[in-house]
C-alpha cells in the first residue's frame, strides 16, 4: 500500500482540532486565599470545560478520519471548519500564538482548499508546542508515550485497553517519522503484512485509518488521538526513507517506506 494523502491531512486538521478544543478549557485560574470559594467553583467548571472540548476533539477527528476521497475542501469548508470555529474561543496564554497560527492554517484550507499552510515550517513549529500541551492538560481514559527512530517504535505494548486513548509521540531519529494507527474492517481476515501488499484504493476498503502524529525533526512531538475499541491495530510509518527535515527545509527521501524498514507495530485492544 503507498503512502496514502490522507493520513498526514488528517492529523494536522485534528491537531487544529484539538488546539481549539482544549481552547475551551483555558489554562486554569490561580485565584487568591480569599476567593477559595469561587476558585473552587471555577475550577469545577473548567474540569467540566476541559472533558467538553475533549469530547469536541474526538467528534473532529472522527470527521477527519471520514473525509472522502472526493471533493475534499467542499468536506473540510461545510462540515469541519464550522467545529474548528466553534472551538477557536478562549486560547490559553502559554500556547496562544501557537495556537493563532494553527487555526489560521486551517482557516485558509477551510477557504481556499490549499493544504499548503499545513506543511509550513511554523505550523510544525507550533504543533511541536501545542501537541505536549495538550498530552498533559487533557483527560484521556489512557495516555501512551511512543518513540520512533530509525526503524521502529518504542513503548507500544503488544496489547492496550479500550477508551479515548492519547498517544504522544516523540522522533528520537535522524529522519522524519510518523505513526498512522489503522484497524481492520470487520469481516477481514488479511493480516497487516498481506494487507500491505494490496494496492491502495483496495487495501483502504479493508481498514478504518484511526489518526497519525507527525514529527519530522529529532525531538519533535506529535499527538494522536482516537477511540479504541477491540480488535487488531498496526502503528506504521510510511514517510520514504531518507526523508529529513533541517531547518525547516524537508529533504524527500527516495528509499522505501519506513514500515518496509521494520517501522511496524501490531498490537491488540482489548
Amino acid at each position: 500500500m503507498n503512502h496514502h494523502s490522507s493520513p498526514r491531512t488528517m492529523r494536522r486538521l485534528s491537531v487544529v482540532a484539538l488546539s481549539g478544543a482544549l481552547l475551551l478549557a483555558g489554562c486554569g485560574d490561580d485565584g487568591d486565599d480569599e476567593a477559595k470559594d469561587d476558585t473552587a467553583t471555577t475550577a469545577s467548571a473548567e474540569d467540566a470545560g476541559i472533558q467538553s472540548a475533549c469530547d469536541a476533539y474526538t467528534d473532529i477527528s472522527k470527521a477527519m478520519g471520514e473525509m472522502p476521497e472526493r471533493d475534499p475542501a467542499v468536506y473540510l469548508k461545510e462540515t469541519v471548519m464550522p467545529l474548528v470555529k466553534k472551538l477557536d474561543a478562549n486560547k490559553p496564554a502559554e500556547v496562544e500564538g501557537e495556537v493563532d497560527t494553527m487555526v489560521a492554517a486551517a482557516t485558509k484550507a477551510g477557504e481556499t482548499g490549499d493544504m499548503s499552510a499545513f506543511e509550513a515550517p511554523e505550523f510544525a513549529k507550533a504543533q511541536g508546542t501545542v501537541d505536549p500541551y495538550m498530552f498533559n492538560n487533557c483527560d484521556f481514559d489512557n495516555k501512551v508515550e511512543v518513540s520512533g527512530k530509525e526503524y521502529a517504535f518504542e513503548g507500544l505494548s503488544d496489547t492496550m485497553p479500550t477508551g479515548k486513548t492519547a498517544i504522544l509521540f516523540t522522533n528520537d531519529g535522524m529522519e522524519s517519522h510518523e505513526i498512522v494507527v489503522a484497524s481492520k474492517k470487520d469481516g477481514v481476515t488479511e493480516n497487516f503484512d498481506e494487507l500491505l501488499k494490496l494496492p491502495e484504493e483496495e487495501a483502504m476498503e479493508k481498514i478504518n485509518m484511526m489518526g497519525a502524529a507527525f514529527a519530522p525533526a529529532k525531538g519533535d512531538q506529535g499527538l494522536l488521538v482516537a477511540d479504541f475499541e477491540p480488535g487488531d491495530y498496526a502503528a506504521l510509518c510510511f514517510i520514504p526513507t531518507g526523508t529529513m527535515m533541517q531547518d525547516g527545509q524537508e529533504t524527500q527521501g527516495d528509499g522505501p517506506p519506513h514500515f518496509v524498514q521494520g517501522m511496524k507495530a501490531e498490537f491488540t485492544v482489548t
